[in-house]
């Protein structure tokens, strides 16, 4: 494997906790406090068996990730809404985007191409070395469906 395509970590949320959605009642239909869900999926309407009002949305909500060729504002970039490697099992359980080369403290590439994480990114998300912590999951989905 190339060191191109060698994962060196990844992105995940700034108090580097799981995407595991908790869950007790799925009556409920408002999921406060999303925005750092949002950061990772700009279109997200609902999480597990919670849904999104509208008026939970924040500034970010259906605001492009710019993802630049290059670590430099100066080189092209595409926008996106949601990055390539964030999957969200229907239980609630998500994995966060790999992040593949670093450059300083605010550059990070991803497959989509390289993300610049400025102070108010970093309120929402953050770099962590090595893999993602996966233990719980199969508890999770088990409880999942059992309820």
């Amino acid at each position: 494997m190339s060191s191109e395509n060698q994962v060196i970590g990844y992105l995940g949320f700034v108090d580097n906790d799981k995407w595991a959605i908790q869950f007790n009642d799925c009556s409920v239909i408002s999921f406060e406090q999303a925005q750092q869900y949002v950061w990772f999926d700009r279109e997200l309407n609902s999480i597990s068996c919670y849904t999104l009002n509208d008026n939970d949305t924040s500034t970010i909500r259906n605001k492009p990730i710019r993802v630049y060729s290059q670590p430099s504002k100066a080189s092209e970039y595409k926008e996106i809404l949601k990055f390539s490697e964030l999957t969200v099992s229907k239980s609630g359980w998500g994995t966060f985007p790999s992040v593949y080369k670093k450059v300083n403290s605010n550059w990070f590439k991803v497959a989509d191409g390289w993300v610049h994480l400025s102070s108010s990114d970093k309120a929402f998300a953050n770099f962590y070395s090595g893999l993602q912590d996966v233990k719980g999951k199969k508890e999770h989905d088990a409880y999942y469906l059992n309820h």
